[in-house]
């Protein structure tokens, strides 16, 4: 046994030197662990969701009651001035839809009458201010374009069931004689809306819609302008038209 002792103090040596022996089984983990970072997927971030597209939805009309006491609708002041003067900037602003280029005849298969201009031989100081539409009692009266209802009564002279629009270019359009009125002061109308039946309410020697036109005020020719009108009044038109490019200084 003597001779043991020099071999067991050099296997302590040895065992300091090279120090505490690690498992293998560790290797294992920390490879499988490695193997496991590896075959995770990427984290992508998503992409914040694309906005949904949105189509501009058309002006919402207010409350014709509310919208005809802010301004002053449905006096006979009202209606006069749109017929003489230019309208309230207020009110043309009110007017929704579409500025009109063209005007739809208020009729369907009414027949032309009086046209604008006609004198009486025997009151040639009573020029007729606008277009005259012969059609049977309760036929269909529609709007000659998009506007807005400013007067809708009877307290004008001579007019009966009397209605004035505005448009939101600044003209103004009117329609008379109706037996009976189905829109109210202060609404929205498009074109094509009904908005009475014909009559002969007022000063009126039988059933029929007298139609005038103000342009910022000035009663004008409605009858160029007409879409869906009788084959007369698409002939006068283009007569007017003529006589316009050939006398453009030329007033009626």
């Amino acid at each position: 046994m003597r001779g043991a002792g020099p071999f067991l103090l050099a296997a302590g040596v040895l065992a300091l030197v090279l120090g505490p022996h690690v498992p293998a089984v560790a290797d294992e983990d920390e490879a499988a662990l490695d193997a496991t970072v590896e075959e995770a997927p990427p984290v992508v971030a998503e992409a914040p969701a694309a906005p949904e597209e949105t189509t501009p939805s058309e002006p919402v009309a207010p409350d014709p009651d509310a919208l005809a006491a802010e301004l002053h609708l449905g006096t006979r002041l009202t209606a006069l001035g749109v017929m003489r003067l230019p309208p309230n900037p207020r009110i043309v602003a009110a007017a929704l839809g579409a500025a009109p280029e063209h005007l739809l005849w208020p009729v369907a298969g009414a027949h032309f009458g009086r046209g604008f201009g006609y004198t009486r031989a025997t009151r040639p100081e009573l020029a007729h201010l606008g277009v005259d539409m012969n059609a049977p009692a309760g036929s269909q009266v529609r709007a000659a374009a998009d506007g807005l209802v400013v007067y809708a009564d009877d307290g004008i002279d001579g007019f009966g069931n009397f209605i004035v629009i505005v448009h939101p270019n600044g003209w103004g359009t009117s329609y008379a004689h109706n037996s009976e009125i189905q829109v109210r002061v202060g609404q929205e109308v498009r074109r094509g809306d009904p908005i009475a039946l014909v009559g002969q309410t007022g000063l009126a020697h039988g059933p029929h819609v007298h139609f005038e036109l103000y342009v910022h005020g000035a009663p004008s020719d409605p009858t160029p302008l007409f879409d869906e009108a009788p084959l007369n009044v698409q002939h006068m038109a283009e007569r007017a038209a003529l006589v316009a490019r050939l006398h453009p200084h030329h007033h009626r």
